[in-house]
């Protein structure tokens, strides 16, 4: 096969899987022209590699003896260092690590992470760390490296350089997976008997997942571990530390999502121990974006001293925005300060526009009768919408639902107030016929 072709790669792999064969996974690994052969002890290892070297034979195919080690105990395999203790960063690859340099460019910056991405199993706060430049990644944003994106990349060269083992896990050993969710995503750590990490896991959240509830969230970042450690975890006993106590007892949650995790979860056997989030630091972490620099030993100032700031966020044009896009607003500023979200929250209370304007829960009573109802037009619910900008003189229209068949009628009109509700059911009156009950609140709500 001539070299330079596109799919070289793919057809050498299959190629490789093919002449293999059993021997494949139970005997060697390979990865397009590198092959590893393995064994528990010095004779089986000889027998593994006999019978793959006669399965090269058999094929043709040629090996390169000054490219080949007979009997290592350490390897270094596709970036890998791999020896009895676990694996981690290759020695030769820490030179290049140290001498990256600072993204100029949107490819740049996305070669960077896909550089970390093919590590993240060892970086402890890959979430964490990565956001600041995954985020000039989305089309939405300008590619502008900022003291965040330098904080990250800086944070990221280090971790890569601590050169962290992740341990081998034995067949028969008590496993442990300890998970937690943030606002902006779900992290996690495996670890041994012992322990000791044998590999991290990260997700950041997509904009409706962060919508979800904080069981939500916590039960879906349980699921996506175990999901992701399957080949750890299917058929053997584990405990799953969570700092979500209402998970103790998800089996019993009316949550559609989590009764569904739930489901999945259940061919697994694991025991769920609730650890409060001061004792479950290492998935905390991994579970959260930090946008400010945390490291600063410099005493922060007052709370009032970013009253300014508050102040630039919320109001004006965006309006009297809640908590969390007031803050979003102050972090996208880069103005951020610890505890944020207590001092937002209780301005937010402070201000006189916000509090005449807040959500007033009605006085009146809700409908006796049921929703829906069990024939067309038995149970029908009408409102007002408007002002609308549309050409002409109808700004405002009555819409009545039929509860059973959920037919719709919309009926423009010039005025808002109880009249169009009225027109409205004379209108349907007189094409259909009018409900044996409606749903009155409209009447009530309407001015």
């Amino acid at each position: 096969m001539p070299f330079g072709l596109r799919n070289a790669p793919i057809h050498c792999q299959k190629a490789m899987e093919h002449i293999l064969g059993q021997s494949l996974y139970t005997q060697c690994l390979a990865y397009i022209d590198d092959i590893v052969v393995f064994g528990a002890n010095r004779d089986e290892f000889l027998k593994n590699l006999e019978d793959v070297l006669a399965r090269i034979h058999a094929a043709g195919l040629k090996l390169n003896p000054s490219k080949t080690v007979i009997g290592a105990t350490s390897i270094d395999y596709l970036g890998w260092r791999v020896d009895k203790d676990g694996k981690r960063i290759s020695p030769d690859r820490l030179e290049a690590i140290h001498d990256l340099k600072e993204p100029t460019s949107l490819t740049d910056a996305r070669a960077l992470l896909g550089f970390a991405n093919y590590f993240r199993a060892l970086i402890e706060r890959y979430v964490d760390m990565t956001e600041p430049i995954t985020e000039l990644t989305r089309a939405a944003e300008k590619f502008v490296w900022g003291d965040r994106q330098h904080d990250a990349f800086e944070q990221i060269k280090r971790e890569l350089l601590l050169q962290r083992t992740l341990v081998h896990p034995c067949p028969d050993e008590h496993l442990h997976i300890f998970t937690d969710a943030s606002d902006y995503g779900i992290g996690g750590v495996l670890m041994n008997a012992e322990f000791k990490p044998i590999a991290f896991f990260a997700k950041t959240l997509t904009p409706q997942q962060r919508r979800w509830s904080t069981i939500e969230k916590e039960c879906y970042a349980l699921y996506f571990g175990t999901t992701k450690f399957r080949r750890y975890l299917a058929g053997r006993d584990f405990t799953a530390h969570l700092d979500h106590r209402n998970l103790v007892y998800m089996d019993r949650s009316l949550n559609s999502k989590v009764i569904r995790w739930s489901l999945a979860l259940s061919e697994y056997s694991f025991d769920i121990v609730h650890v409060p989030g001061s004792d479950n630091s290492v998935a905390d972490t991994l579970s959260r974006l930090v946008h400010l620099d945390e490291t600063s030993v410099e005493p922060s100032p007052p709370p009032e001293a970013h009253r300014e700031s508050f102040q630039e966020a919320h109001g004006g044009d965006a309006g009297h925005l809640g908590r969390d896009a007031t803050c979003k607003r102050i972090i996208a500023a880069d103005k951020g300060w610890p505890g944020m979200r207590r001092d937002v929250t209780a301005w937010i209370r402070q201000c006189p526009v916000c509090q005449l304007t807040r959500l007033k829960l009605s006085p009146f009573p809700q409908a006796t009768h049921p929703m829906t109802g069990s024939r067309p037009f038995e149970v029908v619910e009408a409102d007002t919408i408007g002002p609308l900008s549309l050409p002409g003189q109808h700004r405002y229209a009555v819409v009545i639902i039929d509860t059973f068949t959920r037919l719709t009628q919309a009926y423009p009109h010039e005025e808002h107030g109880r009249c169009i509700c009225t027109f409205g059911f004379i209108d349907m009156d007189e094409t259909l016929w009018l409900p044996d009950m409606f749903d009155y609140r409209w009447w009530l709500t309407v001015p």
